[in-house]
């Protein structure tokens, strides 16, 4: 039911009809997974910019997103479809992820920065994933960008006008991108002490 509404949402850029069905399958488990091959089997050759406005705002407030859609494939081609196309040159990007993700072939998660400190960052998130994390690195073609959410259009802020969720972010994909390497790798450590950190991070 999610994954028809949002299609159909796509199809007649309703913004309003597209909010109820994207906060409708952020609640369900596998919604996303059959919404993105639902509009895989549409062919949309492009949806407004409307839908693209409320898709890339639901992509910021929900990030773990492209985490819940199991086609990868199906998951890249939606990404392409509802976000704004990216204009500018190729750029030096860096992706913080597990360990394992440095031999995905060419699936790797889509979202990227220009930050390697902010990499870093989520890096250090994985580092109880087995193997440990490691800090991507790719020098990408702009067919190898889908878009650039961190500085083209619609996104969160504060009432001074300050960016939520602002980490420079670039969506890829790496279908595309010719290499990839391991800028920083970080061994694997125990739950317990993972926990630790996070907890020690959280009071200072």
């Amino acid at each position: 039911m999610g994954a028809k509404a949002f299609v159909e949402a796509c199809q007649s850029g309703d913004a309003e009809r597209f909010q109820l069905a994207t906060a409708f399958l952020a609640d369900c488990g596998s919604g996303w997974t059959r919404a993105f091959r639902q509009l895989a089997r549409a062919q949309l050759g492009s949806v407004s910019e409307q839908i693209q406005h409320e898709f890339q705002l639901r992509w910021f407030e929900s990030k773990g997103l492209a985490r819940q859609c199991d086609d990868k494939p199906a998951l890249l081609d939606g990404l392409r479809l509802l976000f704004i196309p990216y204009q500018g040159p190729t750029v030096r990007l860096f992706r913080g992820a597990a360990a394992f993700e440095a031999r995905a072939r060419k699936f790797y998660g889509p979202s990227w920065t220009t930050d390697i400190e902010e990499a870093d960052r989520f890096a250090r998130q994985y580092q109880h994933a087995s193997g440990g994390s490691v800090v991507l690195e790719t020098l990408a073609s702009p067919e190898a960008v889908i878009s650039a959410p961190g500085s083209t259009g619609a996104y969160w802020s504060n009432k001074d006008g300050e960016r939520h969720y602002d980490e420079q972010e670039y969506i890829v994909d790496g279908r595309l991108l010719q290499q990839v390497t391991v800028a920083r790798r970080y061994s694997q450590i125990s739950i317990d002490e993972f926990a630790s950190r996070a907890k020690e991070k959280g009071a200072a």
